[in-house]
């Protein structure tokens, strides 16, 4: 689909300042091009302002005085994200049940569900309406996934595993693995595994970043609540309870 800035202005809820005109892409202020659209989020960069070759720029109402052309927002940084959202390529382009995928008799997969070659669905696993999963993907035994998930190549899901719907786990992205448990014994001659019994539940629109990891828990469960965001090499401890919305940084 080709995008206009009145049609970017009209489908963000943003006002157009200047003259419509087709375009191709999103950059930065410095890389853009006269096809292309950016943004000015931090005041760091409005030095390049008056130097970019934009067909516009997503800016306050204030910033926009000194642009012929202008996308007016009153947050840029968000909707630079929503904008770049219509130009973004979808990862991947398989639809469908792979025949070179395990899926086990006992498992319940949703109409629409896109499972890539070399994934494993355990049973009695349930798999959500729209979700996809890459290959390397593992879903144990009495998992569930919810709707319109993206389980990204390599991603992990001991056995059950629970996560809700809309949400994204990237590559090599662990839940439910054992909890840190051992306790030092002198009777028994060394150390003793104490065994993670619990499981892990990730509540809805949750996205964790490659190489996470959210620990079963020992008893009871470790919980991530609704939309909440973890970056890439996070460990989550066993029996950790998260809230809604939080931002967790590596």
């Amino acid at each position: 689909m080709g995008w206009t800035l009145s049609g970017i202005a009209e489908t963000l809820g943003m006002r157009l300042k200047g003259k419509d005109r087709d375009v191709a892409g999103i950059a930065t202020l410095e890389a853009a091009g006269p096809d292309d659209i950016s943004f000015l989020a931090n005041p760091k960069y409005a030095q390049y302002l008056p130097l970019t070759k934009a067909c516009a720029v997503i800016v306050t109402e204030d910033q926009a005085e000194s642009l012929e052309t202008a996308l007016i927002s009153a947050n840029p940084y968000v909707d630079f994200g929503r904008a770049a959202a219509l130009f973004a390529k979808p990862q991947g382009s398989f639809d469908g049940l792979s025949s070179q995928a395990f899926i086990h008799p006992e498992a319940r997969l949703a109409d629409g569900v896109t499972v890539y070659p070399f994934a494993f669905v355990g049973a009695r696993a349930s798999i959500g309406a729209g979700s996809t999963l890459f290959p390397g993907v593992y879903v144990g035994e009495d998992c569930t996934v919810g709707e319109n998930c993206t389980l990204y190549p390599g991603s992990v899901l001991m056995a059950g595993t629970v996560t809700g719907n809309g949400c994204v786990l990237h590559a090599g992205v662990v839940l439910g693995a054992d909890g840190f448990g051992f306790a030092r014994s002198k009777e028994l001659g060394g150390i003793q595994k104490i065994p993670q019994i619990g499981t892990t539940r990730i509540g809805n629109n949750v996205e964790i970043g490659a190489n996470s990891s959210v620990d079963r828990a020992a008893l009871g469960v470790t919980s991530v609540g609704d939309r909440t965001k973890i970056d890439n090499l996070v460990q989550i401890g066993h029996n950790v309870t998260m809230g809604e919305e939080c931002f967790i940084v590596s």
